[in-house]
């Protein structure tokens, strides 16, 4: 089995790519990594007979909405449509040291066949079956005659291959963790990264893992089809988007990511923030205390009114009486 493929230095400046990546996100290129991986293993002519979108869409552990990549792949040619069976585009051309894996174990066969014929001194046997210990060691011997892919003038290295990074991460799902295929959730991928950094500058800056256990639990969990609840960055950009055009929350008082994917906010309709009221624009309530303040400077002022009044009209009175008053006769 193959254990890596190859991958030209120029791949993430290609305009294919830039255009995937526009498409279908930086998971759709990720997922195109996997399905190369994957076909390198299972399907080393590049040809995925019987396949259909879905399974080629599980086999690269894409989480999108179905259909999506495997439209993009084809519309940029990354997949060849023949007949009713997709091919990977160029395959032959730029894998071909993985398309001549047969022939390379063939080989492998006829030399372990032939060591073990000479090796029991019985000539007559090279052209009879192959014991099973020279079967077994067919394919290991084809490897660890394999040339270095990466530079060919190198003198090779006769010990024994370390798994690439890019294997270790092979895509593994909750639903398909036996076949190897979905997405790895151990730790934080291009896509949180890609998810992250978005947040932090758009929204509300927080540390590199806030919102992961959210993002993984999400990205896990699935519907009664068995569909995943993970809508894709492409979805939550345009909504994070749409809410800050739309003013949802106050500058510096955003919610955190862990809580916007806990809560699935996606989901809630947007609706704008009310603008505060301005200081030349009383709300209803300012209104009614100022009228309710004028009423009690009103009534103040008509006791006071009322009282000096009253206290002149007494004043009146008591003077005339004692105009009127007649001073008592003078006794002779």
């Amino acid at each position: 089995m193959n254990t890596d493929i190859r991958l030209s230095v120029g791949f993430f400046s290609h305009p294919k790519t830039i255009k995937l990546m526009r498409q279908a996100g930086a998971e759709g290129v990720v997922c195109l990594q996997r399905l190369w991986i994957w076909a390198a293993q299972n399907r080393v002519d590049g040809c995925l007979v019987g396949f259909e979108v879905d399974d080629i869409e599980i086999v690269a552990g894409w989480t999108g909405e179905s259909g999506v990549l495997v439209r993009a792949l084809e519309a940029l040619r990354f997949l060849d449509k023949n007949g009713d069976a997709y091919c990977l585009h160029g395959w032959a051309e730029h894998q071909e040291y993985v398309t001549q894996e047969p022939a390379r174990i063939e080989k492998a066969r006829k030399a372990a066949q032939k060591r073990w014929s000479n090796a029991r001194g019985n000539a007559n046997d090279a052209n009879g079956a192959m014991p099973d210990d020279a079967a077994s060691n067919a394919s290991s011997i084809a490897r660890s005659n394999a040339p270095n892919q990466t530079n060919p003038n190198q003198e090779e290295n006769t010990s024994p291959p370390v798994e690439s990074l890019v294997n270790q991460d092979r895509a593994r799902s909750p639903e398909r963790c036996s076949e190897g295929v979905g997405a790895d959730l151990s730790g934080p991928g291009l896509e949180f990264v890609e998810l992250r950094d978005f947040y932090s500058r758009e929204m509300r800056a927080e540390g590199p893992l806030a919102g992961f256990p959210e993002y993984r639990q999400l990205k896990a969990a699935r519907d009664m089809t068995g569909a995943s609840l993970w809508p894709g960055n492409a979805r939550l950009f345009d909504d994070l988007s749409a809410r800050k055009e739309a003013g949802v929350w106050n500058q510096g008082f955003e919610i955190g990511l862990g809580r916007y994917l806990r809560e699935k906010t996606w989901l809630a309709p947007i609706q704008s923030r009310a603008s505060p009221p301005s200081e030349a624009t009383p709300t209803e309530f300012q209104r009614q205390q100022q009228d309710r303040r004028n009423m009690m400077r009103m009534a103040k002022e008509f006791r006071e009114r009322e009282r000096a009044a009253k206290q002149q009209a007494q004043g009146v009175q008591h003077g005339q009486r004692a105009a009127t008053a007649t001073p008592p006769a003078a006794l002779d």
